[in-house]
């Protein structure tokens, strides 16, 4: 065991703070002082993932891929619309549905997977 002092949790706060803020910026780009001060939840994060890797989406995918019912996913969907995050259009192909697309596109730089 070592001796060391423990670092004041400030301290630890504020590395995990800039660190968040890097993996943010390596991830969405252009949306990261957006997203970093809004403090998406988990699950909105991964429904973010999922519109930056697979592009625009009809509500019921990102339900099938994050596992919640369609009332869940289309509450979770509003709330990023509603920040910003995500824009709802109809669909080109079928103007019954609706398609929902990033706002900002991701840096090409953005080499991080989730």
């Amino acid at each position: 065991m070592s001796d060391a002092p423990s670092p004041p949790p400030q301290s630890l706060a504020v590395a995990l703070e800039r660190l968040h803020g890097m993996a943010l910026a390596q991830l969405f780009g252009g949306m990261t002082s957006d997203i970093h001060g809004a403090d998406p939840s988990l699950s909105q994060v991964n429904t973010l993932f999922q519109l930056r890797d697979h592009g625009p989406m009809s509500v019921s995918q990102p339900t099938a891929r994050i596992g919640f019912s369609l009332p869940a996913t289309r509450q979770l969907l509003e709330r990023l619309v509603v920040r910003g995050f995500v824009v709802r259009a109809e669909n080109p192909k079928d103007r019954r549905q609706k398609q929902l697309a990033l706002t900002h596109t991701p840096s090409p730089s953005s080499s991080f997977r989730p």
